[in-house]
């Protein structure tokens, strides 16, 4: 599919919308042969796609402040699905080409491309999706990893006690159904392609990721109506993976949202909690991007570790994994942390393509089995 905007793109689907009902302002330039973005945004005509499939989104665009470009799913019902896949546009004085690779939904029918303005006039033209596969998404990544420095993490061989099933898996080539459950911090993750990178480390990984998320949502929400149902156990998840920055210092609710989908899932898990070969397996995770105070974060890690342990599931520092590449840039580029941070962020909270290469780097090398000895 491409759209040149030679006609009024009306004519062919695209729609105008503005938030809190207001009266949006883009239009068409015929002599351009471009649309123009402002007080809200311009959105394509829903396309087909398939579950799990990856797809490419090009588009030139330019403007001097940033934009965004959304992917919105929509299901079988043809409802909007609440977990997306959004990139930031930065600002560009000359016509740009920019790329965006997502991967659909588990439950995504339907698709829509939105391009939405962020405090000023934002110009875009050609844009594309294209169908593509598992090497070019691979590429993708690599072109936006270029001139960053390398991923700095090591992770201690002692979680893969809690996740003997899911190496086992990713060693033999079973398939590996991956849920990820929380906010949009999450979603930001489980968009990084993660299993791209896992599958360099484990080529014969068979992974199959699902976002299942609410903006600004953690377990408290999760936990209750019997929500894991919806959320998570319609999935059948191999391995569970709860995060983000929304669980309120909470650390009982996630405590019974592992409970609950445990007893669902593995009524009596032999050798208990977290034994080899139970499914599913679960990674309890903190957050990340978004700035915190560091004695909140760091006591926040310590309650989720300490239900991590007592639950028998893994446990990820992902804010400490997130600083600590943030300070190496800080270092590889001279710039304060702060603005080193800036670079992988879209807005003050959420990660663009670059940060979610971090996001997803991080997570790649926590899931990524180590050889198997002789």
């Amino acid at each position: 599919m491409k759209w040149d905007f030679a006609d009024d793109p009306r004519s062919s689907g695209w729609t105008t919308g503005a938030p809190n009902g207001r009266r949006p302002g883009g239009s068409w330039r015929r002599e351009g042969r471009h649309i123009v973005v402002r007080d809200g945004w311009w959105a394509s005509p829903p396309f087909e796609v398939e579950s799990f499939g990856y797809y490419r989104v090009t588009f030139r665009s330019r403007g001097e402040h940033p934009g965004f470009c959304f992917v919105e799913f929509i299901g079988e019902d043809g409802k909007t699905l609440t977990a997306d896949c959004c990139d930031g546009i930065e600002p560009s004085e000359d016509w740009a080409a920019r790329e965006l690779v997502f991967r659909a939904h588990a439950s995504a029918r339907l698709a829509t491309v939105r391009f939405q303005d962020r405090g000023g006039e934002l110009q875009v033209d050609e844009v594309g999706v294209e169908r593509v596969g598992v090497r070019e998404a691979a590429a993708w990544l690599q072109r936006l990893s270029e001139g960053m420095p390398p991923l700095e993490c090591r992770f201690d061989e002692a979680r893969w006690a809690r996740l003997a099933e899911t190496r086992r898996r990713l060693r033999s080539g079973l398939a590996l159904r991956v849920v990820l459950l929380g906010d949009s911090i999450v979603n930001d993750t489980g968009n990084s392609l993660f299993e791209v990178l896992v599958r360099k480390a484990a080529p014969q990984a068979r992974l199959s990721v699902v976002n299942s998320v609410r903006s600004s949502t953690g377990c408290r929400f999760y936990k209750d109506a019997n929500r894991v149902r919806e959320y998570v156990l319609r999935y059948e998840p191999d391995l569970v993976i709860i995060g983000g920055i929304s669980n309120d210092g909470d650390a009982e609710s996630v405590r019974s949202v592992v409970r609950q989908v445990r007893e669902a899932l593995a009524p009596e898990p032999r050798g208990g909690p977290g034994a080899a070969g139970t499914r599913p397996e679960f990674i309890l995770m903190t957050g990340a991007v978004a700035p915190c105070e560091s004695a909140q974060e760091q006591a926040w890690a310590r309650a989720l570790a300490r239900v991590a342990e007592e639950e028998g599931a893994a446990f990820l520092d992902m804010r400490a994994a997130w600083d600590r590449q943030v300070e190496i840039m800080s270092r590889s580029t001279g710039l304060p942390a702060g603005d080193a941070a800036a670079r992988l962020r879209r807005d003050p909270i959420h990660a663009n393509s670059r940060g979610k290469v971090v996001l997803g780097g991080i997570l790649a090398a926590y899931l990524s089995p180590p050889p198997i000895g002789p």
